[in-house]
């Protein structure tokens, strides 16, 4: 703020691409482990509901299902997305520094 900027320019062009990839790699570790906390999910669902992680879990005990497929290759593109997404941030933030020196 000290060349004049206003906060909201400093907010946008500082802090959020400074922000930006922790962010969305902080977001995609908390989906993960959640995801796989299989007896959480167990003991919080009822008797009638079935969580995605206790049906991959059954599945893997009884059956090979096009299910754990799916999801393997959703979690796995949501992981590149975020790998991409973070990379595109740090390189957005490299060029401002740079522009800015």
């Amino acid at each position: 703020m000290s060349p004049g900027a206003t906060p909201r320019q400093t907010f946008f062009k500082v802090t959020v691409p400074l922000s930006c990839g922790r962010a969305l790699m902080g977001a995609l570790f908390a989906f993960i482990t959640s995801f796989d906390e299989v007896i959480i999910a167990v003991f919080v669902s009822g008797v009638r509901s079935k969580t995605l992680p206790d049906e991959d879990v059954d599945g893997v005990r009884t059956e090979i299902s096009p299910v754990l497929t799916a999801v393997s290759t959703i979690l796995i593109a949501l992981s590149i997305g975020a790998l991409i997404a973070s990379k595109s941030c740090s390189r957005q933030r490299r060029r401002a520094l740079a522009a800015t020196s």
